[in-house]
């Protein structure tokens, strides 16, 4: 019981679906701010129309509910497929060759993770765009495959495998999800604040596109330690099974 407490608060609820429900609401701005017959004029009143647009009739709810643990769903995917491919890029297997134990660059080792911690901050945003480009590259899905640890794992390490993954892999996850849903969110605010300042004849508001932009930095890297964190841990785990003789 406790373990699926955890699974869905934290595994489902903070990792999926809030940072899903940020996407979509983020989408919905610019069809709110272009295309309503009473468009708004302030910021307050896009984000009301957009609480209106979601939260007001039970359907739209469980509608908003169940587009927001899609994106999430989606979102996981990337967010899965990039660290992938970034680890294994420079010893990419063939499709067969996927089970087999391959060395890996470690999260941290990444020449940009290098770098100074500010420095980061203000050019993650970017980084993570260059990272979904690449993704798009990957000629099969054998170079966007990770490789599990589970069966690697000896009995007796089977509770601090698990501990790991409880402690660090949901909060990973929810920093990575809400870094790409706050970097999702920046190209439609764009538009919709384009929207309000066209209609309403006052400057564009920059400070919703700004914080967008830091958070999304802040949280991916928050993302990335933990994600390091625990691949580091594993890889550990990993060599001790190794060495009694029972992991592979």
């Amino acid at each position: 019981m406790e373990s699926f407490l955890s699974k869905f608060t934290l595994g489902f609820l903070m990792a999926q679906l809030f940072p899903g429900a940020v996407t979509i609401l983020a989408f919905t701005c610019p069809f709110v701010a272009w295309r309503t017959d009473h468009y708004p004029t302030t910021l307050v009143e896009l984000f009301r129309t957009v609480a209106d647009k979601w939260f007001v009739w039970p359907r739209s709810v469980i509608l908003m509910l169940f587009i927001s643990a899609g994106m999430g769903m989606v979102i996981h995917g990337i967010d899965w497929m990039v660290i992938s491919m970034m680890q294994y890029k420079k010893n990419d297997p063939s499709p067969e060759d996927v089970s087999v134990l391959r060395d890996s660059t470690p999260v941290h080792h990444f020449m940009y993770h290098k770098w100074y911690t500010g420095l980061q901050i203000i050019v993650l945003p970017v980084i993570m765009i260059i990272e979904l480009f690449f993704l798009l590259t990957a000629r099969d899905l054998g170079k966007l495959m990770q490789r599990e640890n589970i069966p690697s794992i000896h009995p007796n390490h089977k509770q601090n495998f698990d501990f790991l993954q409880d402690f660090y892999l949901y909060f990973a996850q929810f920093y990575l999800h809400m870094g790409y849903a706050f970097l999702f969110s920046i190209f439609p605010l764009v538009s919709a604040l384009i929207a309000i300042s066209k209609r309403s004849g006052q400057p564009i508001y920059y400070w919703p596109i700004i914080a967008c932009y830091f958070g999304s930095s802040i949280f991916f890297l928050i993302g990335r330690v933990q994600i390091a964190t625990l691949f580091n841990a594993e890889r550990q785990i990993r060599e001790r099974s190794q060495w009694e003789g029972i992991g592979r």
